[in-house]
Protein backbone atom coordinates (compact mmCIF):
# COMPACT_ATOMS: atom_id res chain seq x y z
CA UNK A 1 0.00 0.00 0.00
CA UNK A 2 1.28 3.44 -0.95
CA UNK A 3 0.12 6.86 0.42
CA UNK A 4 -2.58 7.03 -2.34
CA UNK A 5 -4.08 3.93 -1.32
CA UNK A 6 -4.36 5.60 1.86
CA UNK A 7 -5.88 8.34 0.27
CA UNK A 8 -8.48 6.52 -1.18
CA UNK A 9 -9.07 4.71 2.24
CA UNK A 10 -9.65 8.14 4.01
CA UNK A 11 -12.00 9.43 0.69
CA UNK A 12 -13.97 6.56 1.41
CA UNK A 13 -14.08 6.14 5.15
CA UNK A 14 -14.76 10.02 4.73
CA UNK A 15 -17.69 9.86 2.45
CA UNK A 16 -19.28 6.92 4.05
CA UNK A 17 -18.82 8.70 8.13
CA UNK A 18 -20.73 11.80 6.49
CA UNK A 19 -23.24 10.27 5.32
CA UNK A 20 -23.86 8.02 8.21
CA UNK A 21 -23.89 11.32 10.20
CA UNK A 22 -26.74 12.65 8.14
CA UNK A 23 -28.81 9.79 8.61
CA UNK A 24 -28.48 9.54 12.42
CA UNK A 25 -29.43 13.55 12.46
CA UNK A 26 -33.11 12.10 11.61
CA UNK A 27 -32.61 10.76 15.65
CA UNK A 28 -34.67 7.73 14.46
CA UNK A 29 -34.51 4.62 16.44
CA UNK A 30 -32.65 2.47 14.05
CA UNK A 31 -30.54 4.08 11.40
CA UNK A 32 -29.43 2.31 8.27
CA UNK A 33 -25.39 1.68 8.01
CA UNK A 34 -24.32 3.01 4.77
CA UNK A 35 -20.73 3.09 6.29
CA UNK A 36 -20.34 -0.36 5.38
CA UNK A 37 -20.68 -0.03 1.77
CA UNK A 38 -17.58 2.24 1.69
CA UNK A 39 -14.97 0.34 3.89
CA UNK A 40 -16.37 -2.57 2.16
CA UNK A 41 -15.20 -0.37 -1.27
CA UNK A 42 -11.91 0.52 0.48
CA UNK A 43 -11.33 -3.20 1.28
CA UNK A 44 -12.00 -4.76 -2.24
CA UNK A 45 -10.47 -2.00 -4.04
CA UNK A 46 -6.92 -1.53 -2.30
CA UNK A 47 -6.99 -5.32 -1.60
CA UNK A 48 -6.84 -5.64 1.41
CA UNK A 49 -5.13 -8.32 3.73
CA UNK A 50 -7.18 -9.99 6.36
CA UNK A 51 -5.31 -7.73 9.05
CA UNK A 52 -6.02 -4.36 7.35
CA UNK A 53 -9.19 -5.75 6.87
CA UNK A 54 -10.33 -6.31 10.76
CA UNK A 55 -8.05 -2.97 11.33
CA UNK A 56 -10.42 -0.77 9.27
CA UNK A 57 -14.07 -3.06 10.44
CA UNK A 58 -12.69 -1.79 14.00
CA UNK A 59 -11.75 1.71 12.65
CA UNK A 60 -14.72 1.93 10.89
CA UNK A 61 -16.80 0.19 14.14
CA UNK A 62 -15.24 2.85 16.39
CA UNK A 63 -16.51 5.79 14.34
CA UNK A 64 -19.88 4.15 14.34
CA UNK A 65 -20.32 4.18 18.14
CA UNK A 66 -18.87 7.96 18.39
CA UNK A 67 -21.19 9.29 15.90
CA UNK A 68 -24.25 6.56 16.12
CA UNK A 69 -26.97 7.17 18.67
CA UNK A 70 -28.09 2.86 18.65
CA UNK A 71 -29.15 0.56 21.18
CA UNK A 72 -25.71 -0.18 22.58
CA UNK A 73 -22.72 1.78 20.08
CA UNK A 74 -20.29 -0.11 21.54
CA UNK A 75 -21.34 -3.24 19.77
CA UNK A 76 -20.46 -1.47 16.53
CA UNK A 77 -16.67 -2.42 18.10
CA UNK A 78 -17.45 -6.15 16.74
CA UNK A 79 -20.05 -6.21 13.90
CA UNK A 80 -18.29 -3.83 11.67
CA UNK A 81 -14.79 -6.13 11.77
CA UNK A 82 -17.29 -8.78 11.36
CA UNK A 83 -18.75 -7.03 8.61
CA UNK A 84 -15.01 -6.42 6.84
CA UNK A 85 -13.58 -9.83 6.88
CA UNK A 86 -17.25 -10.99 5.67
CA UNK A 87 -16.52 -9.00 2.72
CA UNK A 88 -13.11 -9.59 2.36
CA UNK A 89 -14.01 -13.46 2.32
CA UNK A 90 -16.84 -13.22 -0.20
CA UNK A 91 -15.03 -10.79 -2.75
CA UNK A 92 -12.27 -13.18 -2.58
CA UNK A 93 -13.72 -16.46 -3.17
CA UNK A 94 -16.10 -15.47 -5.82
CA UNK A 95 -14.85 -15.30 -9.36
CA UNK A 96 -14.44 -11.95 -11.16
CA UNK A 97 -17.42 -10.64 -12.16
CA UNK A 98 -20.05 -7.38 -12.53
CA UNK A 99 -21.99 -8.44 -9.38
CA UNK A 100 -19.03 -9.84 -7.09
CA UNK A 101 -18.95 -6.23 -4.86
CA UNK A 102 -22.42 -5.73 -4.44
CA UNK A 103 -23.17 -9.38 -3.38
CA UNK A 104 -19.97 -9.05 -1.30
CA UNK A 105 -21.20 -5.49 0.53
CA UNK A 106 -24.78 -7.52 0.59
CA UNK A 107 -23.44 -10.41 2.35
CA UNK A 108 -21.17 -8.25 4.97
CA UNK A 109 -24.13 -5.92 5.89
CA UNK A 110 -26.35 -8.46 6.26
CA UNK A 111 -23.42 -10.27 8.69
CA UNK A 112 -22.69 -6.98 10.39
CA UNK A 113 -26.80 -5.98 11.09
CA UNK A 114 -27.15 -9.30 12.56
CA UNK A 115 -24.21 -9.16 15.17
CA UNK A 116 -25.07 -5.48 15.66
CA UNK A 117 -28.65 -6.14 16.41
CA UNK A 118 -27.96 -10.15 18.60
CA UNK A 119 -25.49 -7.64 20.68
CA UNK A 120 -27.28 -4.65 21.01
CA UNK A 121 -30.57 -6.42 22.02
CA UNK A 122 -28.89 -8.78 24.04
CA UNK A 123 -26.56 -6.26 26.41
CA UNK A 124 -27.34 -2.96 25.53
CA UNK A 125 -30.88 -2.82 26.50
CA UNK A 126 -32.41 -5.54 28.59
CA UNK A 127 -35.49 -4.03 29.82
CA UNK A 128 -36.07 -4.14 25.88
CA UNK A 129 -38.27 -6.94 26.37
CA UNK A 130 -39.76 -5.68 29.51
CA UNK A 131 -41.12 -2.58 27.82
CA UNK A 132 -42.49 -4.10 24.32
CA UNK A 133 -44.04 -7.73 25.74
CA UNK A 134 -46.09 -8.43 22.27
CA UNK A 135 -44.53 -5.81 20.47
CA UNK A 136 -40.70 -7.40 20.86
CA UNK A 137 -41.40 -9.59 17.03
CA UNK A 138 -42.52 -6.55 15.20
CA UNK A 139 -39.74 -5.14 16.45
CA UNK A 140 -37.33 -7.98 15.56
CA UNK A 141 -38.83 -8.18 12.94
CA UNK A 142 -38.42 -4.15 11.91
CA UNK A 143 -34.82 -4.74 12.75
CA UNK A 144 -34.40 -7.66 10.16
CA UNK A 145 -36.28 -5.46 7.95
CA UNK A 146 -33.67 -2.49 7.96
CA UNK A 147 -30.75 -4.66 7.80
CA UNK A 148 -32.15 -6.28 4.76
CA UNK A 149 -32.97 -3.19 2.35
CA UNK A 150 -29.56 -1.53 4.32
CA UNK A 151 -27.89 -4.48 2.44
CA UNK A 152 -29.51 -4.00 -1.06
CA UNK A 153 -28.95 -0.33 -1.10
CA UNK A 154 -25.22 -0.86 0.18
CA UNK A 155 -24.54 -3.87 -2.75
CA UNK A 156 -25.89 -1.38 -4.83
CA UNK A 157 -23.57 1.44 -3.84
CA UNK A 158 -21.00 -0.83 -3.44
CA UNK A 159 -21.29 -2.62 -6.88
CA UNK A 160 -22.24 0.78 -8.92
CA UNK A 161 -19.27 2.47 -7.16
CA UNK A 162 -16.57 -0.41 -7.28
CA UNK A 163 -15.46 -0.17 -11.18
CA UNK A 164 -15.52 3.84 -10.90
CA UNK A 165 -13.18 3.96 -7.67
CA UNK A 166 -11.22 0.67 -9.01
CA UNK A 167 -10.21 2.75 -12.32
CA UNK A 168 -9.65 5.78 -10.61
CA UNK A 169 -6.97 4.05 -8.47
CA UNK A 170 -5.71 2.50 -11.41
CA UNK A 171 -5.38 5.25 -13.91
CA UNK A 172 -3.42 7.26 -10.49
CA UNK A 173 -0.63 4.30 -10.63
Amino acid sequence: MDSRDYFIIACLILAGTVLRFFLVLFNEPITPNILVAFYGLAIMVVGLSFGQSLILGFLSGSIMALISQSIFNPAFLLSEPVGAVVCLGVFLSLPPSPRRAGFAVFLATLASGIVFSAIGLSLGQIPVADHLHDQLVGFLSLFLIVILITSAINGTISGLLYPKVRNFRNATR
